[in-house]
């Protein structure tokens, strides 16, 4: 995918994102606007993961299933009434499973600098 393309699903979902919060002003529309944020949110998040600059790996689709599965296991156990609760709880695991991912992506970044470094050093001293 191309970097247009991603910048152009990245206005599509912003749009959604405000069309989301301008519906939740009265009951009529709330339903509405929730799925405005739903899509807006799976386009956002569609376009960072098939962008140009992310590699797919085994590690990125094991976060993102174990990020799904303790989403829904939260969201199951929170009732209605306990709403502020469950966002609390969703972001928290959000910033955990982020914080995890640059790590990971850090460490994989220092391995790949290593490897070019003996394998540059190699071919000089060949």
């Amino acid at each position: 995918m191309s970097a247009n393309i991603v910048t152009a699903i990245y206005i599509a979902a912003s749009v959604l994102f405000i069309l989301s919060l301008g519906g939740l002003s009265n009951q009529e529309s709330a339903k509405r606007a929730v799925w405005y944020g739903i899509v807006g949110m799976a386009l956002a998040v569609g376009a960072t993961i098939f962008g140009p600059h992310v590699a797919i790996s085994n590690i990125l689709i094991l976060m993102i299933v174990i990020g799904s599965v303790i989403g829904l296991v939260v969201a199951r156990r929170v009732e209605m009434t306990g709403m502020p609760q469950l966002v609390a709880a969703l972001h928290t695991s959000l910033e955990w499973r982020l914080s995890l991912l640059a790590s990971i992506q850090s460490w994989h970044r220092r391995q790949d600098s290593s490897v070019q470094r003996r394998s540059f050093m190699r071919s000089r001293c060949s």
